[in-house]
Order: structure tokens, then sequence, then C-alpha cells
């Protein structure tokens, strides 16, 4: 009787071991379906302000640097006119609408050092998005600085800088499994 008691007391012992340990791992497996729809969540809302970020940059700079865009167009077009007296009178054009491409530059960039980013977002992301703020902010830096001289401009110091801007943008899009914006487009 003895033996059968002692097996029955250890029957229940392992029965009950076992249901325990069967609602613990439900209980780790909710934890861990919750966890991940919550970074759903994040991810969501990291592309969300993402792209609300990019529409509200676009906005605020897109009229200064399609300034500074028409005047490189006239500038791209001096080699290619034929006669001197054109080319006299796109000189006076690109001269008198210099000043007005180096106030857009100074205007876009009292934007980007206004400019906040409204949403959540991780503080790696947020850096890396500063950083390539930072770049756009010394493009057009850059820009003014070679407007001095606007009849003999080289604006590929000021492209790279652009560059580097478009592409430290374009590694956070896709961190956040998004496509990468052409910001040259967007911002003319």
């Amino acid at each position: 009787m003895k033996k059968i008691l002692l097996t029955l007391g250890l029957s229940t012992i392992l029965v009950t071991t076992a249901c325990g340990q069967t609602q613990e791992e439900t209980k780790n497996a909710e934890t861990e379906e919750k966890t991940e729809a919550t970074q759903q969540i994040s991810k969501e809302t990291i592309q969300s302000t993402l792209l609300d970020s990019q529409l509200a940059l676009a906005k605020d700079i897109r009229e200064h640097n399609a300034k500074i865009e028409a005047l490189r167009v006239d500038i791209s077009k001096l080699d290619k006119v034929e006669t001197d007296e054109e080319k006299k009178q796109l000189e006076q054009t690109i001269k008198d609408s210099t000043e007005e491409a180096k106030k857009a530059a100074s205007t876009a960039q009292e934007a980007l050092n206004s400019f906040e980013i409204k949403g959540k977002l991780s503080e790696d992301t947020k850096n890396s998005l500063q950083a390539s703020l930072d770049d756009l902010n010394a493009y057009f830096e850059e820009v003014k600085s070679t407007l001095d001289k606007p009849l003999q401009t080289d604006f590929s110091k000021a492209d790279d800088l652009f560059t580097s801007f478009e592409d430290k943008l374009a590694s956070i899009y896709e961190n956040a499994d998004l496509l990468a914006p052409n910001m040259k487009k967007e911002l003319q």
C-alpha cells in the first residue's frame, strides 16, 4: 500500500510540475508576440515620421533651392551660347540672379537650422538624420561661397555635399524598409 501511495504522490507532483511549465511557456510566447507587435508599431511610427519629415523638409527648402537650380542652369548655358551678344545677356542675367540665389541659400540654411523632426525616432536614427541635414546645410554654405565668382563657378564640392546628404538619408530610409527618395528631384 505504501508503494502505491508513494507512486501516486510522485505522479501527482510530476503532473503538477508539467502543467506549470506549459503555462509558463504559454506566457513567454504571449510576451514575445506582444514584443514583436510593439516593434512593428515602432517601425511603422519610424516610417511615418521619416515620410512626414521628408515632406516638411521639401516644403521648407524647395522654393529656395529652385532659385539656385535656375541659376545653375543659366551658368551651364554659358559655354553653349553662339554669339557674343547672347553671352553678354546671359552673363548679366547670371550676375543679377546671383544675389537672389545667395539669399535663397541663406534662407534655406535658416529653415534647416529651425527644422524640427516631429514624431518618434530612435536616438540613432535622429542622429543619422541630423548628420544628413548637416550635409545639406553645408551644401548651401558651399553654394554661397561658390557664387562669389558666378561666372567662374565650380559646384563640384557642393555637389559632393549634396550627394553625401542623399547617401546618408538613403541609408536611414533603407534601415526603415523604405525606398530612398531622390532629393535632387524632390527639392526642385
